[in-house]
């Protein structure tokens, strides 16, 4: 399994893709609905790193959490 924790100005949002690619999101913000939806199809249309490039400022790839 994979944890991204992706940031974005002061908001944290962790998604932790499963064992199917099916996206499940951890909500520690304050986005909205809609704008957690599309930031959520983002990653797993395009991928984390290139969201990040593209919508927040840092993404950080934690491998194998159990």
């Amino acid at each position: 399994m994979r944890a991204y924790s992706v940031h974005c100005k002061n908001r944290n949002i962790t998604q932790l893709l499963g064992r199917y690619d099916t996206l499940k999101l951890l909500m520690t913000t304050d986005l909205g609905d809609k704008n957690a939806h599309d930031i959520m199809f983002a990653i797993d249309e395009y991928g984390p790193q290139m969201v990040a490039d593209q919508y927040l400022i840092t993404s950080h790839d934690i491998s194998n959490l159990h």
